[in-house]
């Protein structure tokens, strides 16, 4: 019995300094649920290894399985101790992650980014266990990003401080284009929807035919004749496999960047603002539907769960009254004021981000759903 006792223990405290680790440096392997099974089969044998020795030992035939029950607070004390010293060092904890210290080296890297398009600057942003998701340079706004399991924490610099709740209208620049390459897919695609299904993650019943208003022939059989990014990899490495650091692929996505003039950039953000303006009633075309709250979005080539923003979003705007549900489509109130324009043209803007695939994401910088930490900071959480 002393063996099993001292292997209960011992593996007890494996597990416990495990996951204080764990906890302390946030290195994502799901631990607790890990360990919570482990201990339970730990519980399990003691129980059974009780008809082992009974004979010999009577009811002391019990402490091994009294012991493993004591495993649990022991091993969630250790988890407990691991999360408390290693807040300061973890972004999921602002209150005590983002010191005075800190918030003065982050404010002068994020400032670097907004000046220059150095790489390296990037890395300045690892050494406190962030990745840079985004630089709007014109808008003066730098977001961080900290990435564990499904959530992620987001550090947002705003250099002149995010406006209040809807008072601003949208205007989307190049910083919120993610892939051009996306614009010439459209074209080709064109709006043949069942044999491109699968493939593509933009609606081409509604981008098709906005796209074909704003540009020429010419633009558009440049477009089509794009190089895909098979066609792009097999011409330079003599096969289409990706890196899996998306090297290769984002080297693909500059290379189609590169082949667009300023005018025809211009032309594509002037296609973008115009549809999210009211004016486009982008909200009513026949190919968006909704259930009767809001809370479900469809289009003819996606569906969009309740919990998106642009759901949230829709569903305080029927509760409001600003936009009517008849039969799933979606119609707008004979009248609005400014404020209720300004909702609906970021209401727009957040089913672009869905209509439009790849080629357009822009973020709504309003402070109301985000925690203000300090001058110029906010953080917020995705689950």
């Amino acid at each position: 019995m002393r063996i099993t006792i001292k292997t209960v223990i011992v593996t007890g405290l494996i597990l416990g300094v495990i996951n204080f680790l764990n906890c302390y440096i946030d290195i994502d392997l799901m631990f607790s649920a890990f360990s919570s099974l482990f201990l339970i089969c730990i519980a399990l044998y003691c129980l059974i290894i009780v008809v082992v020795l009974w004979r010999e030992y009577k009811f002391a035939a019990f402490i091994p399985f009294l012991i493993s029950l004591l495993l649990f607070p022991v091993v969630y004390l250790f988890g407990f101790a691991g999360l408390r010293l290693g807040m300061h060092n973890l972004p999921s904890y602002p209150q005590k992650y983002f010191s005075e210290q800190r918030k003065t080296e982050l404010t002068a890297i994020a400032e670097k980014l907004l000046q220059t398009d150095d790489e390296k600057i990037k890395d300045e942003a690892w050494k406190h266990r962030l990745v840079v998701r985004r630089i709007e340079k014109q808008s003066g706004i730098v977001e961080f990003g900290y990435y564990r399991s499904r959530r992620v924490s987001i550090y947002i610099f705003a250099k002149n401080g995010l406006p209040e709740d809807y008072s601003t209208s949208p205007v989307i620049t190049e910083d919120d284009i993610r892939s051009w390459a996306e614009l010439a897919d459209m074209i080709k695609v064109k709006d043949d929807v069942a044999k491109f299904r699968d493939q593509i993650v933009f609606d081409p019943l509604i981008t098709y035919p906005v796209i074909m208003k704003y540009i020429d022939k010419p633009f558009a059989d440049k477009l089509a004749s794009m190089e895909t990014c098979d066609e792009y990899l097999m011409r330079k490495y003599g096969n289409t496999v990706l890196d899996g650091h998306g090297e290769k692929y984002q080297e693909y996505l500059d290379f189609i960047e590169s082949k667009f003039t300023p005018e025809e950039k211009a032309v594509v953000v002037k296609l973008l603002n115009d549809q999210s303006r009211i004016s486009s009633k982008l909200v009513e075309d026949s190919n968006i539907t909704s259930n009767r709250y809001g809370l479900t979005l469809w289009f003819r080539n996606a569906t969009i769960l309740s919990g998106f923003d642009v759901c949230l979003h829709l569903h305080k705007l029927i509760r409001d009254g600003v936009i009517l549900v008849d039969n799933g489509h979606l119609h707008l109130k004979s009248s609005l004021n400014d404020k209720e324009i300004r909702e609906v043209e970021w209401l727009q803007v957040e089913l672009m981000d869905h209509i439009y695939g790849n080629l357009v994401h822009k973020n709504e910088y309003w402070s109301g759903s985000k925690t203000k930490l300090a001058d110029n900071w906010y953080f917020y959480k995705i689950y």
